[in-house]
Parts: structure tokens; C-alpha cells; sequence
């Protein structure tokens, strides 16, 4: 890998990691609920009660494009970029065997006691990721990755994406959330200076070639609202070839 994408991955994982370290819960959901100054332990209760919004709101998606998200002993979910493990312990607590996999220690360790502490589910896993090694307990029925990609720098998002899709069984299919289009970006947006949240995008053609390269196709491409007026997203359906 080049000294320039290491570099990137090394701050990244800095800025994640001063983030989960200071302010996790905020740093997954930006209210003011969730500042340091201001949570409760029912205001955490209140966090993870949404745990079931993806799962819900992907079964049906996935049925769209001929997928059946059924949970069994054998269907494997991927949740790419977990922080927190909200979006992990829904489905989990589905019945899904479920890898949530992050860049950032704190938040990793912050999913991992609140499973210890409060859900003791045996059928999820949370795992820190590392540039150039495969993502661990692969490979995956599903993958999902949803307010997380934006956050990376182009080179770092394609290189997420390509990880995400080689992590697939053969006919596996994945929805990621990715923007496509900033007004006025300059490559360097800052969501909420001074914290180096940074908002990147990948253009829908560079999108469908990455899938494509890794023996994929992107089968749906659905409108989203995730990421305010300005930056244009959507969620991509991408299916890996199943004889890849």
C-alpha cells in the first residue's frame, strides 16, 4: 500500500478514536443528547433502542432485489463501520450471525460491554479492521454500511467498498450507503469543525466500476436523505457474481 493511503487510514483512525474516546454516542448520532456534558444512562437505553431500525427497513429492501433476509444459524450479516453496535444488535437479536467491524478501539470496546452488560447475545461479534487484512469471520450472506462511508476520504472509501464486496459469498448482496454529488466540495468538508468529521463522495460511475472490479454489479440504486440538503446519496444494492 502507498505511504500516502497509510497516512490517511493512520488519521482516520486518530480522529475516530478521539471521537470515541470523548464523545462516542455523539460521534454515531449528532444530537445534543448525546454530548458528554449532557447523557444519562436512560438517554444510552434510549440510543440502543433503535437497534431494530435497519433490520426492519432492509427486509423489505432486500426482497426488492431478490434477496430473502431470513435469519438462521447459517446467515451471516456484516455491518461495516458498527461504532457503537446499535444497528449490529438488532440484527443479532433477529437471530443473524453478525460481524460489526470498525476502525475505532473505543467504540469497539464500548459495543462489546454493553453486549457483556446488558443484550449477552452469543451471535455477534465486534472486530477492529486493519488496511490490507480481510474483514474477519467473512465470508457474508449480507453486508450493510450506513452513515459510515462518507466519513472516508475518496481513496479510503473505494477501498472500503472493494473490502465489503469481496467479503460476500457467492450470490451475497449488500446495500451501502454512499453519497454521490457535494455542493461546493472541496475534499476536505468538515460536517462540525472542529471535530474532523470530514463528508466525502463517490460518483455513481466510479461507484458501479468499483463493483463491478470486484465481482459485483450494482443491481438498485434508491434515493436517500441521510446527509442534509446539500450532499446528494443514495443506497446502492450491489450484488456479488455468484460464481465469483
Amino acid at each position: 500500500m502507498a505511504d500516502g493511503f497509510i497516512e490517511e487510514v493512520d488519521a482516520l483512525k486518530r480522529a475516530w478514536e478521539e471521537l470515541g474516546s470523548t464523545r462516542p454516542f455523539w460521534s454515531v448520532l449528532t444530537k445534543d443528547r448525546y454530548l458528554p456534558e449532557n447523557i444519562t444512562d436512560s438517554d444510552k437505553e434510549f440510543f440502543y433502542s433503535s437497534m431494530f431500525e435497519m433490520v426492519d427497513f432492509l427486509t423489505p429492501e432486500f426482497e426488492h432485489v431478490g434477496h430473502s433476509l431470513t435469519p438462521g444459524k447459517d446467515v451471516r450479516v456484516l455491518d461495516f463501520g458498527c461504532g457503537l453496535g446499535r444497528l449490529s444488535f438488532g440484527f443479532a437479536s433477529r437471530g443473524f450471525e453478525t460481524v460489526g467491524v470498525d476502525i475505532s478501539n473505543p467504540h469497539v470496546e464500548i459495543a462489546r460491554e454493553w453486549n457483556d452488560k446488558k443484550l449477552k447475545l452469543d451471535n455477534v461479534k465486534f472486530e477492529i479492521i486493519e488496511p490490507g487484512a480481510p474483514i474477519p469471520h467473512g465470508p457474508f450472506d449480507f453486508a450493510f454500511s450506513v452513515i459510515v462511508l462518507q466519513h472516508n476520504r475518496p481513496t479510503i472509501m473505494k477501498a472500503c467498498i472493494g473490502r465489503i464486496i469481496d467479503a460476500l459469498k457467492p450470490g451475497g448482496a449488500a446495500m451501502l450507503h454512499i453519497p454521490y454529488e457535494i455542493e461546493g466540495y472541496d475534499e476536505s468538508i468538515l460536517l462540525t469543525p472542529p471535530v474532523s468529521m470530514e463528508m466525502h463522495f463517490l460518483p455513481i460511475d466510479e461507484i458501479i466500476q468499483l463493483a463491478t472490479e470486484h465481482g459485483g454489479s450494482v443491481v438498485r440504486i434508491e434515493g436517500a436523505n441521510r446527509c442534509g440538503a446539500r450532499i446528494k446519496n443514495a443506497h446502492f444494492y450491489i450484488e456479488k457474481n455468484a460464481t465469483h
